[in-house]
Parts: structure tokens; sequence; C-alpha cells
């Protein structure tokens, strides 16, 4: 049976909310905090993951890590 949802393309841009955003190892907030971006920079997304609690995580294209998907803009 073929699904409805549209097929998601990677990688994507996300535009940040907040003046600056944690970058987990993993996805989910029990991983360490790595680094941070910045809303300068326009993150690339290459793979999206739900955490335990069903938030959504993308990891980013540079290898950095992970970040929150909430209160982001996909471009």
């Amino acid at each position: 049976m073929k699904s409805n949802m549209p097929e998601k393309k990677y990688p994507y841009a996300v535009c940040l909310n907040n003046a600056s955003v944690p970058v987990h190892a993993g996805p989910g907030i029990n991983y360490v905090v790595v680094e941070f971006v910045s809303d300068r920079n326009t993150p690339q997304i290459v793979e999206e993951r739900e955490d335990k609690t069903g938030k959504c995580w993308g990891r980013l294209k540079s290898g950095a890590g992970w970040i929150r998907l909430e209160g982001t803009e996909r471009i």
C-alpha cells in the first residue's frame, strides 16, 4: 500500500528562530551539547528522527550533530 505522505527530500535548509541553538551529539536532550549554531547560519538537514518524547530532531549536514527542529522553519 502506497503512502499519501510526500517523500522527504534531503538535504534541506532551515531558518533558526532563536539567536543560538544547541547542537547535540545525538537526537535528544539526553545527548551532550557539542556546540551552538547561530541564527546567522542556515543549517542543512540530512536526516530526521524522533526522540522518546516524540520531538523531531534533524542531523546537520556539517556532521556537527543534531538540532531540535521545533522552533525552526524549513526553507
